[in-house]
């Protein structure tokens, strides 16, 4: 699945792992985990028919999770800069194009206190 292969692919990105670690999750984090960290999720997915196949077009949501405004914005920065404009083969996996597709939440949760960023990307695989 391209989540799974885009999850390796930041978790193998240094200035993304060496702040945190492998504390990246589908859909939330676990109960009491150490900050910061990242949530990720498919926000849509719908086909696009194009002459002679059909290309998944989805929408993958990552939100950073941070005490600090700056650390998460810095984590946030690193995700675009790893996936903005990728292309080929990922994970095992045929990318037609990732696409930065805009900034969501900007804010401090308010039970946790805890800066939350998101940001999504348009992924168009290519499917034969």
């Amino acid at each position: 699945m391209i989540e799974d292969a885009l999850r390796e692919r930041l978790l193998a990105d240094t200035s993304i792992s060496t702040i945190i670690a492998d504390r990246m999750y589908v859909l939330q984090a676990p109960q009491g985990v150490i900050k910061p960290y990242v949530v990720y999720l498919i926000a849509s997915e719908i086909p696009n028919y194009t002459v002679g196949c059909v290309n998944d077009d989805l929408i993958i949501q990552y939100s950073v999770f941070s005490p600090s405004y700056a650390q998460a914005r810095s984590i946030a920065k690193a995700i675009r800069a790893n996936l903005e404009n990728a292309h080929g083969t990922i994970g095992g996996i045929s990318v037609s194009s990732i696409r930065y597709d805009g900034q969501g939440v900007n804010k401090r949760e308010t039970d946790s206190q805890l800066v939350h960023i998101s940001y999504d990307f348009r992924i168009i695989l290519n499917n034969q």
